[in-house]
Order: structure tokens, then C-alpha cells, then sequence
């Protein structure tokens, strides 16, 4: 991302974050109180229950009540707000989605944009399948944990496939599925533990996102079972990262969890001088892979490379 907008943003406009109230939302946050910061805007943070997923649609209400100008939620559709969607459409609100599977039809329901979706889950998925691949020496059973409701694991999902296929002609690939529910109960890590107990060829369990590995090494230690299974992981957070460190999980494909919201807002604020959207939306996120040979400690999570935040300052032509 190189072109800087023709001319700062306004000041004094109003941001809708939907803070769902799990840890891998909620550490975003940050991001987007930096980024309003540096732009002289507000942030209005409304929280919701993602294990609700109709929550969403009356948190983003409450954000088009509040006569924000532009609104960010992060993994869910407008399947579960499409009627908050459509009235944030008719206010005028520019929609920013985060981590889903991008819709086809979002244009026209009023979606502005769709920041680390489908391109850059696929780049994340081929990426961590590859690690695997090399790990094993091209003969890996994986299984793949999948939340069907978060529609971004399951493109996740289409790229770890598609890699199995075409990289690794011994390698298997199954399929976990849990739900929204048992990640807010804390259950998924039984649901692994019984399938580890009847897949005694299994080499690597593959979760979506870090928080679904939560309890997991836990689960299977105590239960004597997948002593040479490797958990790895995508957007791996504190427990993950020192979990790696220990020894206990193999490796973890990061994202610039606050750098999330720094591409949400450069794209409000390309929008908010008429500028040219579209060198955000297909931007690729920067990544790479944490392993305990590289990774940093203290345990902790990845915002983005050194300096980004100046960088996306000086494109706003505010730092």
C-alpha cells in the first residue's frame, strides 16, 4: 500500500466498533483506538455476544442509533445483522467486514469493504499446510478444526485442502466440526480429544484460529493420547504463543492482530475523501510463521511489523 490519500481526513467522525466479547475480538480493539486516535476520531465500542450471533444485529442497530459514519464488525455476515445492515445502508454508514468469507452480494447490501478475508485466509491456510507438509516430509494425516459459523475458517479450510492436493500426494485431510457454542463453553478440546482416540494416525490437528486450541495439549496429556500429534494454529494468541515456547504446540501462522484494524480504517478513510478503495482491500496482509526455534518471548501476540502505524500516518497524511 503506497498511495497516500490526496488529503487528510476530516476530523471528528465517528467509528462503530462491534466488540464481540471474545478474546480473539477483543484484542483487536487496541488497533482501533490507535487508528481513530491518529485521525482526531471517535471510537464508539458496542459489545455483543458472538455466541449469540443475532446479538450482532442489534449491536450494529445500536451503532446506526448513535449516528455513527462508519461501522466494523469482524467474523460474522450480514446472514445474522442483514437488517441492521440494511439500515445502516439507508443512514448513509459505510460497513467495513473483517475475517469472513467475503459475500458476493455486499456491495449492494452496503458493505463498504472486506478486510482479511477470502485472499488472505487462502494465503494463510496454503501457508501453515505447507509448514506441514515440509514438517512431516510429505506424509501428513491432518484434521482440520472448523467452525462452520465463522464463514473465514471455512475458505481457511478450502485453501488447506487445495494444498493437500496439490503439494502432497500421501497426506490426508479431515474435518472437525465444531460450533459457536462449544468455543464459548470451552468444549472443543473434548470434541478433539475423542476424535484423537479413534484417529491414532493422525500427525497435526489444525485450528482455525488459536482460542479453538484452548485445553486442547491439556486434554490430550491427561488423557494419554496423541503423544506425537503437533497442534498448530492460525492467529495464535498469548496461550498459544507460550504454548509453543513450552513445547506443547508446534507452530502458528500469524496475523497483525491490530494491524486488522489499521487496514478497516485506512479504508474508511480512503472513503471519507473519495479516494480509491480497492489497493486496501487487496493489499496483502504481512504474516509469518512462529515455531519455538523463532519465536520471541515473553509469550505474546503479533500487532504487525515495527512501525506500520507510522507508515498508515503518513499515507493519512497525519504523521
Amino acid at each position: 500500500m503506497t498511495e497516500p490519500l490526496p488529503k487528510a481526513p476530516p476530523k471528528g467522525l465517528k467509528l462503530g466498533w462491534l466488540e464481540g466479547n471474545f478474546e480473539s475480538i477483543t484484542i483487536i480493539t487496541p488497533g482501533f483506538e490507535k487508528a481513530t486516535q491518529a485521525l482526531g476520531w471517535d471510537l464508539v465500542k458496542i459489545s455483543y455476544d458472538p455466541g449469540d450471533p443475532p446479538s450482532a444485529n442489534s449491536a450494529m442497530q445500536q451503532a446506526v442509533q448513535q449516528g455513527v459514519d462508519y461501522i466494523a464488525i469482524t467474523g460474522l455476515d450480514s446472514q445474522v445483522f442483514g437488517e441492521a445492515l440494511a439500515a445502516a445502508k439507508d443512514a448513509g454508514i459505510g460497513v467495513v467486514e473483517m475475517d469472513i468469507a467475503a459475500e458476493k452480494d455486499a456491495e449492494s447490501k452496503g458493505v463498504l469493504a472486506c478486510i482479511a478475508c477470502d485472499a488472505m485466509v487462502s494465503q494463510w491456510g496454503k501457508i501453515l499446510t505447507e509448514w506441514m507438509i515440509a514438517d512431516s516430509g510429505a506424509d501428513a494425516a491432518i484434521v482440520y478444526v472448523n467452525i462452520p459459523e465463522f464463514t473465514s475458517l471455512s475458505a481457511e479450510l478450502s485453501s488447506v485442502q487445495d494444498t493437500v492436493k496439490s503439494e502432497c500426494s500421501k497426506c490426508t485431510i479431515d474435518v472437525l466440526n465444531s460450533t459457536i457454542s462449544a468455543l464459548g463453553a470451552g468444549t472443543i478440546s473434548q470434541e478433539v480429544a475423542s476424535y484423537v482416540q479413534t484417529h491414532p494416525e493422525l500427525d497435526y490437528i489444525y485450528f482455525g484460529f488459536g482460542l479453538m486450541a484452548r485445553g486442547s495439549p491439556e486434554a490430550l496429556e491427561s488423557g494419554g493420547i496423541g503423544k506425537n500429534v503437533k497442534i498448530v494454529t492460525a492467529d495464535p494468541d498469548k496461550v498459544n504463543a507460550q504454548n509453543i515456547i513450552d513445547g506443547k504446540e508446534s507452530a502458528g501462522v500469524l496475523l497483525p492482530v491490530e494491524g486488522h484494524a489499521w487496514y478497516a480504517v485506512d479504508v474508511m478513510a480512503r472513503d471519507s475523501v473519495g479516494a480509491d478503495i480497492q489497493g486496501t482491500v487487496d493489499a496483502p496482509m504481512p504474516t509469518q510463521i512462529w515455531t519455538k526455534d523463532n519465536i520471541p518471548e515473553p509469550a505474546q501476540y503479533w500487532h504487525g511489523p515495527v512501525g506500520y502505524e507510522d507508515q498508515f500516518k503518513k499515507l493519512w497524511g497525519v504523521g
